[in-house]
């Protein structure tokens, strides 16, 4: 296995957050840090639920993952936390390299196509896993969300068994960056096509909702990691 080189022999200028590398953020990675300190508290938190919930899960593990032993989620769930390096094989061998973080750029080959996504005026993109790759990339759009989700975002459960509400749970800074650290965890394995709404995913078989990013950024959200739990009690867990 090839040798990783430091970040000092990088060509472009890094952060270091952990094992995660952050490149061509500027003044915004600083954010980002932020962000993924924020992932790997609220990845611990969950996981220490799962700890305490049995095979059988919680209310709220079995309301997006159907029957899985949440165990089956932590191996990911700590991934995400941590960022060990990602292994790439090529035909000559293999290579390691550390999760990074990119801020969309025009300086970066790697990472062209998802820069002129960004800059699609009707584009909705906030950020991307570059499939095949240890890349993340963000648009720069994605700093105007507010970083995390608010007691108003929660759901109701609605007495036809249907949700209203809930969606913006998803448009925070964290659930952005955390929802594409899981498609890098989850590699090529993720469900295709991708479900996204909430009244959608908590339909999804047990099999589909653990390749399904959604169903882990709102499972994050809606433990009470994000937002404080008194709030999630009365607008959540008495609702499923």
């Amino acid at each position: 296995m090839a040798v990783v080189c430091s970040a000092a022999e990088l060509d472009y200028p890094v952060t270091v957050s952990g094992n995660y590398w952050i490149l061509g953020c500027g003044s915004q990675s600083a954010t980002v840090q932020h962000l993924l300190q924020k992932i790997n508290r609220y990845v611990y938190e969950a996981v220490e639920s799962i700890d305490g919930a049995g095979p059988v899960g919680t209310a709220i593990s079995r309301k997006f993952f159907g029957g899985v032993d949440p165990n089956i989620l932590r191996p990911l769930l700590e991934r995400t936390a941590t960022g060990p390096n990602i292994t790439l094989t090529y035909q000559n061998g293999q290579e390691s390299y550390h999760p990074t973080i990119v801020c969309a750029n025009s300086f970066m080959p790697e990472i062209e196509k998802f820069w002129l996504h960004c800059q699609e005026s009707n584009s909705k993109r906030q950020a991307s896993w570059a499939i095949g790759t240890q890349f993340v990339v963000i648009c720069s759009r994605t700093f105007s969300l507010k970083m995390l989700p608010e007691p108003s975002d929660c759901f109701k459960r609605l007495r036809n068994g249907r949700f209203h509400g809930g969606q913006s749970l998803a448009r925070t800074q964290l659930s952005v960056l955390f929802h594409e650290l899981v498609h890098l965890y989850l590699n090529q394995s993720s469900l295709k096509p991708e479900v996204y709404r909430l009244s959608d995913i908590v339909d999804l078989s047990p099999a589909d909702s653990v390749k399904n990013p959604a169903n882990y950024v709102f499972y994050l959200a809606s433990k009470g990691n994000y937002i404080p739990r008194r709030h999630l009690i009365t607008q959540i867990i008495k609702r499923l």
